[in-house]
């Protein structure tokens, strides 16, 4: 049932060659036919931010860019008093009421949806049963809007398994279920009687934040809120290709580093570079990881 797709990372821009259900941040792959004709009106209507109405448990917006264009989805998941922000992006266009996405440098496009625009509504029609909203927004006025700080992610750390040294016995990962990032494996940073586990990073603070968390709902919102937040000073080393990752818990008293823990690499599912950001290539409504490969 799963097809074979192409996951890539780079530097800037972030390219993708899925696009979000809008029932909730998720992926689904589309036919793989060219749009012939135009419609430059379309193109014109779809320009903006549209706030996806299908998810209570994060914030989706989805911006066609005019000028570049460039759509980027941008994720906002609440956790506690904090966001954690995810971003993927393609190229677009608009034409004869059809969106069609690729990922940048492809020839053919591989998201092709059927859409109209009533008011301030955007529908996509997802498959031939399935329809997802937005509604007009502003993604940049959203989150100054907000009181509590947003954090990121490192996505070279995503899709990687590493082991401690030297006896390679433990071993610790960062996995991707969008927008969620799950933290798993070992149990020696992060207590043991929480059965989800997610994580954040600061890059230029070098600061990796591990999360205990607990699911939090109330009548129209479910978010997670975390009673332990496990913070670790993080970075790289390098040895011709072979990739260490550096941990030191930070003590919450007074700020100081214990020991270095060394973590050798011993997976790397989207060969990730430093600072690079993530382009998924195609991941099923369901969640599950597709046959993926560098290009």
């Amino acid at each position: 049932m799963l097809a074979q797709n192409i996951i890539k990372t780079c530097l800037l821009p972030l390219y993708f060659l899925a696009l979000i259900n809008l029932s909730g941040c998720e992926y689904i792959i589309g036919r793989k036919d060219k749009p012939d004709g135009g419609d430059t009106t379309a193109v014109v209507t779809v320009a903006g931010d549209w706030l996806s109405v299908n998810e209570s448990r994060y914030k989706e917006f989805t911006t066609f860019d005019t000028v570049t264009n460039e759509i980027v989805i941008t994720c906002l998941q609440k956790i506690g008093d904090f966001w954690v922000e995810t971003e993927l992006g393609g190229v677009w266009r608009a034409e004869n009421q059809v969106l069609y996405v690729k990922n940048a440098g492809d020839d053919d496009f591989q998201v092709i949806w059927p859409y109209r625009i009533s008011g301030d509504t955007l529908i996509i029609s997802t498959s031939d049963t399935t329809f997802t909203r937005h509604i007009r927004s502003d993604v940049a006025a959203f989150k100054e809007s907000l009181d509590e700080e947003i954090h990121t992610i490192d996505y070279s750390l995503v899709g990687t398994t590493w082991s401690l040294l030297p006896e390679m016995e433990d071993s610790l990962g960062f996995g991707y279920d969008f927008p969620f990032h799950v933290v798993f494996g070992s149990t020696r940073y992060i207590d043991t009687t929480y059965a989800n586990r997610s994580w954040y990073a600061d890059t230029l603070a070098s600061r990796l934040f591990l999360l205990g968390l607990d699911l939090a709902c109330n009548h129209s919102y479910c978010g997670y809120d975390p009673p332990s937040i496990y913070e670790l000073d993080y970075g790289f080393a390098f040895a011709g290709d072979k990739r260490t990752l550096v941990l030191r818990v930070v003590d919450p008293d007074d700020g100081t580093l214990g020991p270095a823990d060394e973590w050798a690499l011993v997976y790397d599912h989207f060969g990730s570079q430093a600072m690079a950001k993530l382009i998924i290539a195609g991941i099923t409504r369901f969640g599950d990881f597709l046959d993926l490969k560098i290009k």
